[in-house]
């Protein structure tokens, strides 16, 4: 049985809301392998930075970091809008949001 690890797949194929449709079509990671976006724990730097590139070109950036933001770091893992979940909690504290305040956190 030939099984594709889930991780090689285009961030395109992971199911989302129809409503983040008109942002995430445009998104320079839709043809990008998710492993590219989800990095092992404690992966090198430049691993990292290689996701947060693809990010920084991206014209849909921001609109995907604010979406990022919805969630806490234990909600949402992996880079988003050229964000870690470092990055998110801070920037969630600097908002004043709570890692209780999270669409995904129940």
């Amino acid at each position: 049985m030939n099984q594709r690890n889930p991780l090689s797949l285009p961030i395109s194929a992971i199911p989302y809301d129809p409503n983040e449709a008109k942002w995430r079509n445009k998104a320079n990671c839709r043809n990008t392998p998710v492993d590219v976006f989800f990095p092992d724990k404690g992966a090198t730097k430049q691993k990292v930075q290689i996701a947060k590139a693809i990010c920084n070109e991206c014209t849909v950036a921001q609109q995907c970091a604010d979406w990022s933001l919805q969630f806490s770091e234990r909600a949402l893992l992996g880079i988003w809008g050229g964000m870690t979940g470092k990055d998110r909690r801070i920037a969630r504290r600097k908002l004043g949001l709570s890692d209780d305040d999270t669409r995904m956190d129940d």
